[in-house]
């Protein structure tokens, strides 16, 4: 992924405010990815995928992470509930993203 693609600068931007968010909140954006899924009503499981041995082990460390409100609600204004980061890879919506299903609501 190119980083100086227009398409891709904001997508990047995202990255660096979620990683200054997770930094600010002293976690690992892994354990903040991981924990954020589990604190999602419509999520059932959280899949991980480890390369490593030491990946696992953050992982797990990851899944013992609450996020707390003030977290939850700064990535809601980052990337707000429902909504992609680029509109384009928008190709359809699943059922459980229905308004009434998001852990927030944003109109």
């Amino acid at each position: 992924m190119d980083p100086q693609s227009a398409d891709n600068k904001h997508k990047f931007e995202v990255i660096d405010q979620l990683q200054q968010l997770a930094h600010e909140s002293g976690i690992s954006l892994a354990d903040m990815a991981i924990a954020f899924t589990q604190a999602h009503p419509a999520v059932t499981s959280t899949l991980w995928g480890p390369r490593t041995f030491e990946q696992l082990k953050s992982y797990m460390a990851g899944a013992q992470t609450r996020l707390g409100a003030d977290v939850l609600d700064a990535i809601d204004a980052i990337v707000p509930p429902g909504r992609r980061i680029d509109d384009k890879e928008q190709t359809w919506m699943p059922h459980w993203m229905n308004t009434e299903k998001r852990r927030r609501h944003v109109y």
